[in-house]
């Protein structure tokens, strides 16, 4: 999961809305047929950490947008919002680790994305 936002489908989201890397996602399309929009959703946990495998998330977000498109262009910038308004303001006091990007960690061919 942790993948999906440092190197694939949710990484603009965490580029763009903060949290880099510290949120391990997961996003899905659910293609309805007859020309209609996909159902687009995505689940994430956060403070996320491969680098201390004793801590465990404090935080599940969930959304679905029906008709929305994919999941991560559909309903991610309003999760990272959302980590960004409960970190902030200390609704859950958790310390939001050191982003995962690095060139070991990404293949060099975006292979996730």
């Amino acid at each position: 999961m942790a993948a999906v936002t440092t190197c694939g489908s949710g990484w603009h989201v965490s580029q763009n809305f903060g949290y880099q890397s510290s949120v391990a996602g997961k996003t899905g399309t659910a293609e309805l047929g007859g020309g209609k929009d996909p159902h687009g959703w995505m689940i994430t946990q956060a403070p996320f950490t491969l680098h201390n495998a004793d801590q465990m998330p404090a935080l599940t977000i969930v959304a679905m947008r029906e008709n929305g498109g994919e999941g991560a262009y559909a309903v991610g910038p309003n999760i990272w919002k959302m980590y960004n308004e409960i970190f902030d303001k200390g609704y859950v006091k958790a310390t939001m680790p050191a982003p995962l990007y690095s060139q070991s960690y990404c293949p060099p061919n975006n292979l996730w994305q």
